[in-house]
Order: C-alpha cells, then structure tokens, then sequence
C-alpha cells in the first residue's frame, strides 16, 4: 500500500517520464528554472537585478500589484531564509538529500 503522505512517492514516474514532462511544461520554463537555480546558488539574491528580474518574471510576482519596496524586502528575506536553494525555488526533495 502506497504511503499517501510520501511527497515523494511520485517523483519515480516523473524520472521516468522526464522527456515527456518538459515537453508538456516547455523548454523554455525548464531552462529558466534552471537560471535561476544557478543563480540563486551563487547568492546573494538582494543584489542581483538581472536574477530578481527573471524570478519576478518567472513567479509572476510582477503581476501581482505589489510594490517595489515589498519586492526589495522580499528578496532580502529570501536571502535570509535558512533553507537549501532548490527548497526555496520549490525543487522537491533537495533539502532532503542533505539531510543523511
């Protein structure tokens, strides 16, 4: 019987199906995510522009009416956040692949 509250129970299908999921999302999602992944590791995020851009953009923060100085302290809070940076841009299972 399958564990219901296993979040990753399903990440086996997904590996499996890989080709398949990136054509269904795109490229160019897969591509950026990776971007900003990249980028988030080299940190810090408070003073990279060009990263804040393609993540407002991205998560469509832009789009969401909210003002300037909430998305300069949400990337100073983002910075601050004590979590790997696949767990912070939402990658499943990455914090805990650190934790052995």
């Amino acid at each position: 019987m399958d564990n219901i509250d296993d979040p990753l129970r399903d990440l086996s299908q997904i590996e499996a199906n890989a080709e398949r999921v990136v054509r269904a999302i795109g490229h160019e999602a897969v591509d950026v995510y990776g971007f900003l992944s990249e980028q988030f590791a080299c940190g810090p995020e408070a003073g990279n522009y060009a990263f804040q851009f393609v993540y407002r953009s991205f998560y469509r923060l832009d789009s969401a009416g909210l003002t300037s100085e909430f998305k300069s302290k949400y990337f100073v809070m983002l910075e601050e956040t004590p979590q790997s940076a696949g767990d912070r841009l939402g990658e499943p299972g990455e914090a805990d692949s650190n934790t052995s």
